[in-house]
């Protein structure tokens, strides 16, 4: 099975603080290792890790995944985090010198009590691994989050520019596991028999998706206007 991250220093990589590892069934929550893998295990270099920092706290950054133009954070989150639906947009200043403040949103959720932050802003992803932020929630950047939040079992196009599908998998992720079918398409008109659609980009791309419907459309629309 290919990985990029597989036998590099970075293995484990996010993907094993998230149960989605491509390679190692243990990663993934399975009882049985069924792997082919004869290098270094990244299961047990997980269990180190782990176990080395076994009392992580409250925001603290587990993992870093760097994209071209933003910055995914996995980090424990606390008890307003965890309460907190997707699309919060969360407040934290960069723990280094001179660190500034920052606005991320939370894209994701996971079981293990950790929450999974999107940030466009410029942040120096190899300083962060380890270190621990405070995050406040402060309101959402989804007009129309609810139908998000309540979306099980729905049609669902994510109607975005390409260089957003990566940093925005986790979000498509989660939806999927309730039963979702999910979707990306570029910023355009999707099939009229769409039950929600999350337009994302500028101002006047969401407009271009909205004003691109065709008159059939009885489905729901959510919208995040991302600045820039």
């Amino acid at each position: 099975m290919a990985c990029e991250e597989l036998s590099r220093e970075c293995c484990p990589c996010l993907l094993a603080e998230t149960a989605e590892c491509p390679h190692c069934p243990l990663l993934r929550g399975e009882a049985v290792c069924g792997c082919d893998w004869q290098g270094r295990c990244a299961y047990e270099q997980y269990q180190w890790r782990d176990q080395a920092a076994a009392d992580r706290p409250a925001g603290a950054v587990l993992a870093v995944r760097p994209f071209a133009a933003a910055t995914g954070l996995v980090v424990r989150a606390d008890e307003r985090l965890a309460a907190a639906p997707v699309g919060t947009i969360v407040k934290l200043r960069l723990p280094l010198p001179g660190g500034r403040a920052i606005r991320a949103v939370l894209l994701r959720h996971y079981p293990s009590g950790l929450a999974h932050l999107l940030t466009f802003a410029p942040c120096p992803a190899g300083l962060l691994l380890g270190r621990t932020v405070k995050p406040r929630p402060a309101g959402n950047a989804f007009a129309g989050w609810q139908t998000l939040a309540a979306a099980e079992g729905r049609t669902i196009v994510v109607a975005a520019a390409a260089p957003l599908a990566a940093p925005l998998a986790p979000l498509a992720d989660g939806l999927r596991r309730r039963g979702n079918s999910v979707a990306f398409a570029p910023p355009a008109a999707p099939d009229a028999d769409t039950d929600i659609v999350f337009a994302i980009g500028r101002e006047n791309e969401i407009k271009r998706v909205a004003t691109a419907l065709p008159p059939s459309f009885r489905g729901k629309i959510v919208t995040w206007a991302i600045e820039g």
